[in-house]
């Protein structure tokens, strides 16, 4: 079994009956290999998880384009990030909703999202160093789970209803920047209402 098997096999585990119950023995079950071999493989059901968000940092960045501006740059990684998304929207669907009621879970999936933030910034040429850019980070994972929301329920083949949301988010953080006399999209303006530490992509 290799590792993307047993990623595979948590992720098919997760959308068919949950995160909670995805033991190493359910899954092995569910999966017809044994507890040893997904241990050999990735580990258990975090790091699992761990595993499948940082491919999803990987193919938004693989995306990336030293030409363009800050904004282009980040539409493009976000939504790259959704397309390698798109074949697990079940079991992020049933993550996301599992979420609520498991502290412990929603605590992991936000966590993901900063070090998603400092990549993208990173990778479009934004600063994240220091205050400002400590800021510039949380407010973009911020909207990253505001957009992943509206990814998790779009039914649009093209994700057409993702990026309107995404450009719409781009474009608020311009116009809060430009009132700041800040260069458009060096930072998305924080929304607390739009935070959901649910949020999984």
């Amino acid at each position: 079994m290799t590792r993307d098997d047993a990623v595979h096999a948590f992720l098919a585990f997760f959308a068919a009956r949950g995160f909670g119950p995805a033991t190493l023995d359910a899954v092995a079950r569910h999966a017809a290999t044994t507890p040893a071999a997904l241990v050999e493989a990735v580990g258990d059901r975090w790091a699992a998880l761990d595993v499948f968000t940082r491919h999803l940092d990987r193919a938004g960045l693989a995306a990336a384009d030293p030409n363009g501006s800050v904004r282009d740059r980040l539409f493009d990684l976000t939504m790259a990030r959704f397309d390698a998304a798109v074949p697990h929207r079940a079991a992020l669907a049933a993550l996301s909703a599992e979420a609520r009621r498991r502290p412990a879970l929603a605590l992991a999936l936000a966590a993901t999202l900063p070090r998603t933030a400092a990549l993208y910034l990173s990778a479009a040429g934004a600063n994240t160093i220091g205050v400002t850019g400590i800021v510039r980070v949380q407010a973009f994972a911020a909207m990253l789970a505001d957009v992943g929301r509206t990814w998790l329920a779009d039914a649009d083949p093209d994700q057409g209803t993702t990026m309107r949301a995404l450009d719409r988010r781009l474009d608020q953080a311009d116009r809060a920047m430009a009132r700041l006399g800040t260069r458009a999209t060096d930072i998305a303006a924080p929304d607390p209402a739009g935070f959901d530490p649910a949020a999984v992509v």
